[in-house]
């Protein structure tokens, strides 16, 4: 996948209006995009792929954007990350080739779960 593909990819989740930031991060932890208004640190990327690593069972604390996010992972899919902070929900999903970031304001209509981890993400 390109970058050009990257950029269209996140350009289509902030189109739904529910996701206001989000980032493609690959497996090696490398970030191949992100949106304005949205700086992933070093530790912060080593945060979220040593989190999908893991089974955890309990909650989790990640650090994201500047702000700390309680977490958990799916039950059903431990590729998947929900989490929130005082004003933000934060929902990461494992794919194929690369770790999509969602952010949303509690503002936005609805959530970004969907968004974020529907069916028809297939890299």
């Amino acid at each position: 996948m390109s970058e050009t593909s990257w950029d269209s990819y996140l350009d289509e989740l902030k189109k739904t209006g529910k996701i206001e930031r989000a980032a493609l991060i690959d497996h090696e932890g490398s970030v191949l995009t992100v949106t304005p208004g949205l700086k992933l640190t070093v530790d912060e990327v080593k945060g979220i792929l040593t989190t999908l690593a893991h089974k955890y069972t309990r909650l989790i604390k990640l650090n994201i954007g500047q702000e700390v996010f309680t977490c958990f992972q799916n039950v059903h899919n431990n590729d998947i990350l929900i989490g929130r902070a005082e004003k933000q929900m934060l929902t990461i999903q494992k794919c194929k080739e690369f770790v999509v970031v969602g952010l949303a304001d509690f503002d936005s209509p609805g959530s970004c779960i969907y968004e974020v981890t529907s069916s028809n993400i297939t890299y």
